[in-house]
């Protein structure tokens, strides 16, 4: 390598931490868009354990585990502190903990260990690992390609998948590290297998690395499995030699020893915790006989495809290296393949609240190999015919980009509509002011025939089967008892912020019984903070009828309201009995 790579991947670490840093800076501890929150503060949690409380929850600072979005807990009779994911990350950000911890000790500084000094740190922690991942995916790939295709590569993996968004938003969560590891366990296993495993330091690293690769996310154990039998193998005879090399004794001896020192942490904490040396820690677990695969590339609700559609020329591009049986190109294409089975098999396959499909974001390294292999084919300027098809090529592949990098810049990390629910989808798109992209009406209906109902709805207890429905066979019932009806709820953010907007409702409405005049009202509330009421119009029902159907339209015009508001439509009633069906709803941008 020259200087000057040297210097684009320096500038590329302070880019990581400065984007990091400034992207954190406003939350402080117990905001849920804080670093520590939920599943992050779950890894975190071993390092101020670790250093300042010895494990002892009884330390810690009051409501600790609730101020973080509960991702551990702590026992109030023993004080023993509980967390189901696994100590990889941890102890990879151990270097950079106990520096921070060391500073803050010789400045005096608050030393509770969750506040901004120590995450400072972790900031530098996360940016150094995802740099040299990075930097060693560099060297693999120059030895195969040009540099300006393998810097290429690189360059559109990082900003146009789903790792920009865990590498300056989420960097407590599992998946930069194991990208950081999977890249140095194919820069070192090419190195063993140049020495033929001679060289017992290269040994003794890679036992480190393989136990904390399982240590930080134990599904990729798969990855050590086919990668340290299958690369590079292209012949029977060579699979032949690699088996030969792997049951050389001193290969094993040395990292299954060291491997298992490493691993003994994980161990530690387990029977600390329960006594027992193996624990399950996870309530989840996985449904093998109906994976969700269309789901987990499709779906409004963290498919791949949809928000970083990049993926798409990343797979086929690997299909198309295994058509052409280059090398590693099947063993890519098979992990692939065997990690999207096992993905789609979790119970929550959507992985929560995150950005697209998170757990592919560490197999993107390999997916480089494969899509290098298609852009040193298509990018080529040689005549006329070539710059026409590197541009038809180049245009759409960077507009791919950039929709990731819009909607990951602002993203606020969980998607809340259902599994198919393409109108809260365009209004994410909406939201982000993405080219080409722009939807300024959201529609929504509902016959309350759903097995389940959607999360737009509250009070759906009050659905049930009525043989006189409008339509199907449910209906909301009202009576006496009950003085609101189900009630369509959704957040405003995408249509508050920069402008008014009209709400159009529909509701079907029987009344069977009147006991005062004027008692139904169609109600369109804007709630804010605290759900104070900031806008309130109501309809009334036309009540001239008895146990006929009849509809009610309404018309509103919203005005411009800031951040985090919420429309909410319900009827109000106040001693009629009647059934409400087939409810419709569009808001339109004005």
């Amino acid at each position: 390598m020259h200087k000057k790579d040297y210097i684009i991947f320096i500038l590329l670490f302070l880019f990581l931490i400065f984007k990091t840093y400034w992207n954190h800076k406003p939350y402080d501890l117990g905001n849920w868009q804080h670093e520590l929150w939920a599943d992050r503060s779950g890894y975190y949690i071993y390092l101020p354990a670790t250093f300042i409380y010895g494990f002892d929850g009884q330390k810690m600072p009051k409501d600790i585990d609730i101020n973080t979005g509960n991702g551990f807990s702590i026992d109030k009779d023993s004080g023993k502190i509980q967390t189901k994911y696994p100590a990889g990350v941890a102890i990879l950000q151990s270097p950079f903990y106990g520096m921070a911890h060391l500073i803050t000790k010789t400045f005096k500084i608050d030393r509770h260990g969750f506040d901004h000094p120590y995450l400072f740190f972790m900031y530098i922690g996360a940016s150094f690992y995802l740099t040299i991942g990075f930097l060693l995916l560099f060297l693999l790939l120059k030895k195969r390609f040009s540099k300006w295709i393998s810097y290429l590569t690189i360059f559109l993996i990082f900003v146009g998948t789903n790792l920009f968004y865990y590498a300056v938003d989420e960097i407590l969560m599992s998946h930069i590290y194991s990208f950081f590891l999977f890249a140095t366990m194919i820069w070192l296993w090419e190195k063993i297998l140049i020495s033929k495993t001679k060289n017992i330091r290269l040994n003794v690293f890679l036992g480190i690395i393989l136990a904390l690769i399982i240590l930080v996310r134990p599904t990729n154990a798969a990855f050590i499995i086919f990668t340290l039998f299958f690369w590079n193998i292209n012949s029977l005879t060579s699979f032949k030699a690699r088996i030969k090399l792997i049951l050389q004794p001193r290969f094993i001896i040395t990292t299954t020893l060291i491997g298992a020192i490493v691993l003994s942490s994980q161990l530690a904490y387990w029977h600390y915790l329960t006594g027992k040396f193996v624990y399950y820690s996870y309530s989840e677990g996985f449904n093998w006989l109906s994976p969700q695969i269309k789901e987990i590339f499709l779906s409004t609700n963290n498919g791949l495809l949809l928000y970083s559609p990049l993926y798409t020329v990343l797979i086929l591009s690997t299909i198309l290296s295994a058509i052409r049986k280059e090398l590693n190109s099947f063993l890519i294409l098979g992990i692939f393949l065997v990690m999207t089975y096992i993905f789609a098999s979790w119970d929550c396959w959507y992985f929560g609240c995150s950005f697209g499909q998170r757990s592919f974001i560490e197999y993107s390294l390999l997916l480089a190999f494969p899509f290098a292999s298609l852009n040193s084919k298509i990018l080529k300027t040689n005549n006329l015919k070539s710059i026409i098809k590197a541009v038809s090529y180049g245009l759409p592949i960077l507009y791919m980009s950039l929709f990731s990098i819009l909607m990951s810049n602002s993203y606020i990390g969980c998607f809340f509509g259902e599994t198919w629910d393409w109108n809260e989808y365009k209004r994410v798109l909406h939201n982000k002011n993405i080219p080409l992209l722009h939807f300024n009406t959201f529609k929504y209906k509902t016959d309350f025939e759903a097995t389940h109902y959607s999360n737009y709805l509250l009070n759906t207890h009050m659905i049930s089967h009525h043989q006189e429905a409008h339509s199907g066979n449910n209906v909301c019932i009202m009576d006496s008892t009950n003085s609101y009806s189900f009630a369509f709820s959704r957040e405003l953010r995408a249509y508050s912020l920069d402008s008014t907007f009209k709400v159009e409702t529909s509701l079907w409405y029987r009344i069977e019984e009147i006991n005062n005049s004027n008692q139904l009202h169609l109600v369109v509330q804007v709630v804010g903070m605290n759900e104070r009421t900031v806008y309130w119009k109501s309809i009334p029902f036309k009540q001239n009828e008895i146990n006929n159907w009849q509809q009610i339209n309404a018309v509103c015009n919203i005005p411009k309201f800031p951040l985090h508001f919420s429309l909410r439509v319900f009827v109000w009633n106040q001693g009629s009995r009647c059934l409400l069906d087939d409810f419709e709803i569009k808001i339109k941008k004005t």
